[in-house]
């Protein structure tokens, strides 16, 4: 038998080592999570680590590595070390796309870091975002990156905004022709193209345009060909460290020697140490990164120690970023653990998030919104250069100089041509006042305006002009339905926003870019059958219409109102927008017998119109459309006592007494 203290001994064992497990399964346990997991934390990494762009992968790997060792140092995350997992990108598609599968299908890895190079960024992204894996790029700049998904993210800016902004600073400094030469890569052709629209955009013109592969060596058959071109400037973007300073030399060594425009990679060490000589004047835009701020001096000083050099081919942004991405994505993780959907929205919420690269956003395509700013190199220093067109990465760079352009289209002859000098006044004095105000961040205004004459062959060939030829960045009118119908399509099709005045109902439906500031026909049409059925008490009404899209257009809502609210049509008939003589028409009204008469006509018609009914002594209430309010019909002495529809302003005097102060068109 069991004695009582044996009992109690046992007892007091089986309570010791169940205390003993729980310990155990606390000292090993996700305290979010509530289950035991002592697993290291897997992180894929993608970037050239072998080859000439090695010289790019294995730097931004140290940065990286620094900031890993760091926090593992300090308990790594909820008790789990970090460890990355490497895998070759090859600074192109085809290495990165087998990478990330790998790094997704065999090794499970929930997040990525990279790509380095932008095609490594471009090749990975369909894998990761089919996924749902994050894929975190420190150093990818192709403004494709932007639409590549929704689990792709980048703490280093766009190229669009490198490449927009070296193309003003040339520009402003009055460099109208230059030369182009490029590396054939994604990063090189993506940020060549956005230079070359913004340049051409503002009046440049690339006189030369030449490239090269990145294992080229001899670039003289190319050079001799820009030397040829007598550009005012060079721009040179190149990213393979060897071939970029191979073209330098011998740029030089043919006696080219006109202002250089270059990318970031300029203020790379080995740049600036082997071919000092041959950088000196360059002008190049790089993120706003200060190597001097006791924060940066203090992470190269860690890589310096641990790795034994800093950078050398790449620019110390690049290694403050690849530093500052490692914790951004473990600050997410450490909240959400590896849900990837949690990690995503973690990144989407960055707002001013202070770093050694900078202060960062991430915008709503997964940017990072940095302040980019324009450099030199003077005297073998990189050093700020003074410019008017410093701007934040997430907007456009502007130009002072260049005007920005709007279209107007408007009916300048012909019929409606008295609708074309009242919006024209319009436009006239907005300008005025916007420009007198200083313009737009600093750009005046430019108004270029064709003629649409009021119909649909005018009204197309007036907005393709001014989309393809002019080249505006929005448009005003047209005023005229009739001219706003076929031409709409083709500005929709470019992405140019346009404000119409054409109240035709259609003109809007189903298009992003196209706006009206006027009322759509299916209010002032209604309006309109309301009015004459409840207030004016008429139940019987004839309808004559100018045949167009707006007179159709404001005829069919009107009619079908008129009946819903129990109103007759006695009359319903178009008439050409050309016609000279009514008479015909006018007889049948009279023989129709109605109690008021609905005429939406344009003013040559509708004063051949009044003059008739008047002759035929047709006295029945007569009600009119917005294009009556001219001085061609109500000078004609035909339209006393014609009422009409139209959108009401305030303080109309005081807007009269301002456009006649500035416009010769009333």
């Amino acid at each position: 038998m069991v004695s009582t203290k044996q009992l109690v001994i046992s007892l007091c064992i089986i309570g010791l080592i169940v205390l003993g497990a729980i310990a155990l399964v606390n000292i090993f346990k996700d305290d979010k999570k509530g289950v035991v997991n002592a697993a290291p934390l897997k992180i894929g990494f993608i970037g050239p680590l072998t080859g000439d762009a090695a010289a790019y992968g294995i730097p931004m790997k140290n940065a990286a590595d620094l900031a890993l060792s760091e926090i593992n140092n300090k308990g790594g995350i909820n008790g789990r070390p970090l460890v990355f997992v490497y895998e070759e990108g090859g600074c192109g598609a085809k290495d990165s796309t087998n990478a990330a599968q790998k790094l997704i299908n065999i090794d499970n890895v929930k997040v990525i870091l990279g790509g380095v190079c932008s095609g490594e960024t471009l090749g990975a992204a369909p894998i990761a975002e089919a996924s749902q894996v994050i894929l975190f790029s420190p150093g990818s700049g192709s403004p494709d990156i932007t639409k590549a998904g929704d689990y792709i993210f980048r703490n280093f800016p766009s190229d669009a905004t490198s490449g927009n902004k070296v193309a003003l600073a040339a520009l402003e400094k009055g460099h109208k022709n230059i030369a182009i030469i490029n590396e054939i890569t994604d990063y090189a052709q993506a940020v060549k193209n956005v230079f070359k629209t913004t340049f051409v955009k503002n009046d440049g013109k690339v006189v030369a345009e030449e490239s090269f592969t990145s294992d080229a060596s001899d670039f003289r058959s190319q050079l001799v060909k820009i030397k040829n071109a007598n550009p005012d400037g060079i721009y040179l973007i190149a990213q393979t460290p060897a071939t970029y300073g191979l073209v330098l030399k011998q740029m030089r060594e043919l006696g080219i020697t006109q202002q250089l425009y270059t990318n970031e990679f300029a203020s790379a060490k080995d740049i600036l140490g082997t071919y000092e000589t041959e950088i000196e004047g360059a002008i190049f835009a790089e993120p706003s990164f200060d190597e001097n701020a006791p924060k940066a001096q203090e992470l190269l000083n860690k890589i310096k120690n641990k790795y034994g050099e800093v950078g050398g081919a790449l620019p110390p942004v690049y290694l403050a970023a690849s530093y500052d991405a490692v914790y951004i994505l473990t600050e997410a993780i450490n909240d959400c653990d590896e849900d990837t959907r949690c990690i995503k929205e973690k990144l989407y919420n960055i707002k001013n998030r202070e770093g050694i690269a900078g202060k960062l956003s991430i915008d709503d395509n997964g940017d990072a919104e940095l302040e980019y700013v324009l450099k030199t190199i003077d005297d073998g220093k990189v050093k700020p250069l003074s410019s008017k067109t410093t701007n934040k990465l997430s907007g456009n760079a502007v130009l002072e100089k260049n005007p920005i352009k709007l279209g107007a289209s408007l009916p300048l002859t012909g019929e409606g041509a008295s609708f074309g000098e009242g919006g024209l006044a319009g436009i006239e004095l907005a300008v005025k006042e916007i420009n007198d105000a200083g313009g737009i961040n600093g750009r005046q205004l430019e108004v270029i305006t064709e003629d649409d004459q009021c119909n649909n062959k005018g009204g197309i060939n007036a907005l393709t002009k001014l989309a393809d030829i002019d080249d505006v960045v929005a448009i005003i009118g047209p005023i005229c339905s009739a001219a706003a119908g076929p031409g709409l399509p083709v500005i929709e099709a470019k992405g140019i926003p346009i404000i119409i005045w054409g109240s035709a109902p259609h003109l809007t439906l189903g298009k992003d870019f196209v706006f009206r500031t006027t009322p759509s026909d299916s209010f002032a049409g209604k309006f309109t059958a309301d009015y004459l059925y409840n207030t004016l008490n008429k139940k019987k009404v004839a309808v004559v219409y100018v045949q167009n899209d707006w007179g159709q257009g404001i005829r069919d809502v009107f009619v079908k109102r008129f009946k819903e609210i129990g109103g007759e049509i006695v009359f319903d008939e178009g008439v050409s927008q050309e016609a000279k003589d009514m008479r015909s028409t006018v007889t049948k009204i009279a023989n129709a017998k109605p109690d008021a008469i609905y005429f939406p006509a344009y003013p040559s018609i509708g004063v051949v119109g009044l003059k008739q009914m008047k002759e035929q002594g047709i006295n029945v209430p007569i009600i009119a459309g917005d294009a009556f309010d001219t001085d061609e019909v109500i000078k004609s002495g035909y339209a006393e006592g014609v009422m009409y529809v139209i959108v009401s302003i305030q303080n109309p005097d005081d807007f009269q007494a301002r456009v006649k102060a500035v416009s010769s068109n009333q």
